[in-house]
């Protein structure tokens, strides 16, 4: 049993690599260029940028503070 959406997506991905020559910098990079085209808002966040790792990024979940 094959599924439409699931067919639709993979046609689209193999049109978008064929489109790129198949080089994986180049797809991300298409995507990038088209990121927000469409008028929505993009959002970037850099856990860097807070100076504190966020959660998912820590090895062991964050010990309580104490007061």
């Amino acid at each position: 049993m094959t599924d439409p959406i699931v067919e639709e997506v993979r046609r689209i991905r193999a049109e978008i690599a064929a489109r790129n020559g198949n080089d994986l910098r180049r797809i991300f990079e298409d995507a990038r260029s088209r990121e927000g085209a469409d008028g929505r808002r993009v959002v970037s966040y850099d856990p860097a940028d807070t100076g504190e790792p966020t959660a998912a990024l820590r090895e062991e979940p964050p010990k309580p503070k104490r007061s």
